[in-house]
């Protein structure tokens, strides 16, 4: 449940870095490999950061 709230936040607010840290820690917890991989690089564009490079490798 927690997962579809973070997407449904993450598609009102979609540059909400802080939104798009707690999707991707719900696909952390959920398995969701390929959905972790989106939601790094979708954040490194936003921010810019390498380290969310790191998170999709």
């Amino acid at each position: 449940m927690a997962t579809s709230c973070c997407e449904y936040a993450c598609g009102k607010f979609p540059n909400n870095l802080e939104l798009m840290m707690g999707l991707f820690s719900c696909y952390v917890r959920g398995y969701s490999f390929v959905k972790q991989q989106q939601i790094a690089i979708k954040m490194y564009k936003v921010a810019g950061e390498e380290k969310f490079l790191l998170w999709a490798f």
